[in-house]
């Protein structure tokens, strides 16, 4: 068996949960003998609201304050100390399951690589110099050792980076509960210990007068909510001074807002009586004059010296998490529980009905609100989610805003920005803004994970006050993507980023075998996903919006100085760029399609849909070129799309030079498609630029130079073999080169006769490294080909390592080609020329396709 001279073992600890947690069972039995329980505390002591003096097995409520306050001291201690030794164990289990994942991941790895080494070096020990390079590059038994213990070394690097981190964070929890044992329970401590999920009401049963940090049915009532609000309100206006009341009430609010996290992220319930008294809290802190700012009015309340920076965001977070809950159907919430004043800034003048006694709403007073309500989302719980009619209203509020106003500049963008990043959260909110259509119904009524609220019913979310026209949707998303964000678009991204992340595996999307009647069964957020891209690419066919996406009206300065005119909103904003790569990676064999692609007239069934019979979603060609060129607009997303196609591409060559099974044409195919298609969108891009600018060259230059600079290192991160990696490297050198000759700045797309060659030269050379005669007769055609010497010689896939003039590496490729053209193929199914002819036939035909489609 093979051997290599590099290993890896991660830090390991002597540390035992089983010992540590034997220590919080003896904790807990003294707890137990403390309350005169034999029985386990578990469900009644840790798990739910329960009042102290019933947890008791004596009556000892007849006792004095002083005296009760004994036993919930000595009480707390405990299950302080049984809490924190629980957080230990949890920290220690999660160390060694890292350090597990880290050991299992390098012997699977060294498996695999082991079983790699050819048959001729199985006994040997590989090391940093054994055995020594030979000939090509990339074939050959030693050259293949060589590449497998590079990969071995680079995967220790990365272990051991890991490895390090790991294990330093291991002992930085080890010193943060030495300290929180050091320092008790404090509502500091406390609270990290019910952030852990670790006896989230065991302090509240012993002591609620001072660890309020959930309340049982019996303390939450109206009465309560409506003291609590006036109370806090005077804190948060001056009128009081922040003391430990305050601190107790926010923790109490804090806690509310975190078990309704939970409720969203794990699918448990949420109490009524919660539900209610954030209402009646709400309603206590947003009066009763119609016209006021309500609870918008408190933001400004807070300003000044009798509040912290610190305990002003706070406060304003945990207000903000309330209102997020109180809107959530699925936790039984409703959009009309929430006050007028959030609900008028949510709908925005434009949809906003008075009622009564209301002054008309206009732009003036919603840029006041709207900076208000910001304030509170701005601190809000990232992982905490509004619900769907107050997330869609958002969204709509704040697309009408950047569509009617936003050039305006009422308001400044990063005061907008707050409301859309919450909007965004809501994925089946995203999907009505998109597609028009509400989740809820079928084929979502069924399925538990949307739509649901907390008895476990389907919300029908058509039943909501949810009812926007398709032209109203539409203006709202044109003005999203092409409104000028401060933050380049990071938070209007949320509205398309869930399609690419919950998108299906293209071999869980597309059966097998074409013409099966059994088709794939994708979950509901799957198929969620293909509707909205369909629903999305459907936007871009439509001409008014794509025009507007193609010229946005503003101008963007780059760091060289130059000032592009009217770009695209992919230039504009490029996170958005960027969340649409993403889309098209995920989705690059519905892109890589050729079906349709080329015709002079649009045919039936190549149109843009989702394809219920089929559970598959169809793009038509017109969309995904529209599409792909908007995210061309930006370098870094330009350059990840190309990247993603090229190293498919690369995948796809190696594949044909090294496969000897059964031939398949489908990979050559779709890279040819794909590249077709990137090249067209690049093009069109760059001409698009051309006419404010003679700059546009620049653009493409630097996207294809990126693509030229990291294709090695795209395929490497990926763990690819050798070849794979050196073929990137080639293909984007060969096929990205482009004409920057002043004046005409119009790129060149890479032609056919490219791809011929990048097929050819790999014949040559791998046909010399499979065959020492052939590489002979190849050196004796052109010496200047063939680097190294005996067995270490190779033939570079690039002509430019060649040692022969300029002028002659036309020829010499011909007639190195034309000595192997005739031999066999790796696959023994024809012979090399047969072999190359059909991948560049089936390549050719669909690049070519595209570039008819774009002509």
């Amino acid at each position: 068996m093979v051997s290599f001279d590099i290993s890896f073992l991660a830090r390991t600890t002597a540390a035992s949960t089983s010992a540590i947690r034997a220590r919080t069972e003896e904790l807990d039995n003294l707890q137990a003998r403390l309350l005169g329980r034999a029985d386990d505390l578990g469900s009644t002591f840790y798990d739910t609201a329960t009042q102290f003096t019933d947890l008791m097995a004596w009556n000892i409520g007849d006792q004095t304050r002083e005296e009760l306050q004994v036993w919930q001291s000595a009480g707390t201690a405990i299950a302080y100390a049984s809490s924190t030794i629980e957080l230990w164990a949890q920290y220690v289990e999660d160390f060694k399951s890292e350090r597990s994942d880290q050991m299992t991941e390098w012997w699977d790895f060294l498996r695999t690589k082991k079983s790699e080494i050819p048959d001729k070096y199985q006994g040997d020990t590989i090391t940093a110099s054994h055995p020594e390079k030979e000939g090509f590059g990339l074939l050959g038994d030693a050259n293949k050792c060589r590449s497998v213990y590079d990969e071995l070394v680079a995967k220790v690097a990365d272990l051991e980076q890991r490895e390090r981190t790991n294990y330093q964070a291991y002992e930085d929890h080890g010193d943060e509960v030495a300290d929180m044992l050091k320092e008790g329970p404090t509502k500091e401590n406390v609270q990290a210990l019910i952030d852990a999920g670790i006896n989230s009401w065991a302090f509240y049963n012993i002591d609620p007068s001072n660890y309020t940090m959930m309340v049982d049915g019996r303390e939450l009532t109206e009465e309560n909510a409506q003291e609590w609000a006036e109370e806090l309100g005077d804190y948060w206006s001056g009128e009081k001074p922040i003391d430990e009341r305050y601190h107790e009430l926010m923790i109490m609010l804090s806690m509310i807002t975190t078990n309704a996290t939970q409720a969203q992220q794990g699918g448990t319930g949420y109490r009524e009586e919660e539900m209610d008294f954030l209402q009646e809290f709400y309603d206590t802190l947003e009066g009763e004059d119609p016209n006021s700012m309500g609870v918008l009015g408190i933001p400004s309340q807070m300003e000044g010296d009798h509040l912290t920076d610190e305990d002003r965001e706070h406060a304003l977070g945990i207000l903000g998490d309330g209102m997020l809950v109180l809107s959530d159907e699925s936790l039984g919430g409703s959009y009309e529980d929430l006050p007028r004043s959030v609900r008028r800034t949510a709908e925005g003048p434009q949809f906003y009905e008075h009622g009564e006694g209301e002054v008309p709403y206009s732009w003036v007073l919603y840029q006041e609100d709207a900076r208000a309500l910001s304030d509170f989302f701005r601190h809000t719980d990232e992982g905490l989610q509004g619900g769907y009619e107050l997330s869609v209203n958002l969204s709509m509020s704040s697309g009408t805003y950047t569509h009617h106003i936003g050039d305006s500049d009422l308001m400044a963008p990063d005061e907008l920005t707050p409301l859309l990043d919450v909007a965004t959260r809501n994925e089946d909110a995203n999907y009505y803004v998109i597609t028009g259509e509400h989740p809820g119904t079928d084929p979502y009524a069924d399925h538990p994970a949307l739509g649901t609220d907390s008895s476990g019913s389907g919300v029908n979310y058509a039943d909501l006050g949810v009812n926007y026209t398709d032209e109203e949707r539409t203006n709202v998303m044109e003005s999203l993507f092409t409104y000028e964000w401060d933050d380049g678009g990071e938070s209007a991204r949320g509205l398309t980023d869930w399609i690419s992340e919950d998108a299906a595996s293209p071999e869980d999307r597309v059966p097998q075998d074409e013409n099966s009647e059994i088709r794939p069964e994708l979950t509901v957020e799957e198929q969620r996903s293909a509707e909205a891209l369909a629903a999305l690419v459907e936007h871009m066919e439509d001409e008014e919006f794509r025009e507007a996406m193609f010229a946005t009206g503003h101008d963007v300065t780059g760091e060289d100085g130059v000032t592009w005119r009217d770009v695209a909103a992919g230039h504009l904003n490029p996170e958005l760029a960027d969340s649409w790569s993403d889309i098209f990676i995920s989705y690059m064999d519905v892109f890589a399609n050729t079906e349709g692609v080329g015709e002079t007239e649009p045919s039936e069934g190549h149109d843009t849909r989702w394809d219920d019979d089929q559970n598959r979603v169809y793009l038509s060609p017109e969309g995904r070129m529209n599409f792909t060129e908007i995210i061309m607009g930006d370098v870094d997303a330009a350059h990840k799309t190309y990247g993603e196609v090229v190293h498919y591409g690369a995948e796809s060559m190696a594949e044909f030079a090294t496969d000897n099974g059964p031939r398949s044409h489908e990979g050559s195919s779709r890279y040819g498609s794909l590249l077709g298609l990137v090249d067209v969108a690049l093009n069109s891009e760059s001409e698009r630029r051309s006419d404010d600018n003679t700059e546009a060259v620049a653009h493409a230059n630097k996207v294809r130079n990126l693509v030229v600079d990291t294709a090695g290192g795209f395929a490497g991160d990926r763990n690819a073999p050798g070849l794979v990696v050196e073929i990137a490297k080639f293909l984007a050198k060969e096929a990205l080169e482009v004409s920057d000759n002043p004046p005409d700045p119009k790129m060149e797309s890479p032609q056919e006769w490219m791809a011929e060659e990048d097929i050819n030269h790999l014949a040559i050379s791998a046909m010399a490294a499979n065959d020492p005669e052939v590489m002979d007769a190849l050196e004796e055609l052109h010496p200047g080909a063939v680097l190294g010497e005996g067995e270490d010689r190779y033939i570079p896939l690039d002509p430019g390592e060649w040692d022969v003039n300029e002028e002659s590496q036309d020829t010499a490729r011909g007639n190195l080609y034309d000595h192997v053209d005739e031999l066999p193929w790796v696959d023994g199914e024809g012979s090399t020329k047969s072999a190359v002819d059909n991948y560049l036939l089936n390549m050719g035909i669909s690049w070519g396709k595209w570039q008819t489609s774009a002509s």
